[in-house]
């Protein structure tokens, strides 16, 4: 997308808005072709809005689940002598 609007900037001409065909139209046609085709209905964005959402920090963020320096897995060697169990 950016390159596309760097090349209309740099030949100095307006920005074409295309349909689904290829077809140039009108700002307000493709606010409705949008609104039309690409609208998410009321019902799904209640059920989305409802989920848990991750906690903020402070900046308004999401906190990561796993920060750079968390512990990882350790592995322990165990140096103390086994004893093979024995049937016999």
């Amino acid at each position: 997308m950016i390159p596309r609007i760097l090349r209309v900037m740099k030949e100095n001409r307006d920005y074409v808005i295309y349909d689904l065909e290829g077809n140039p139209i009108s700002r307000e046609e493709g606010r409705k072709i949008v609104k039309e085709l690409f609208r998410v209905s009321e019902e799904v964005r209640q059920r989305l809005s409802n989920r848990k959402r991750m906690p903020l920090n402070k900046k308004g963020r999401t906190k990561p689940q796993f920060t750079r320096g968390s512990k990882a897995p350790q592995i322990r060697v165990d140096s103390s002598p086994r004893t093979a169990l024995s049937l016999s």
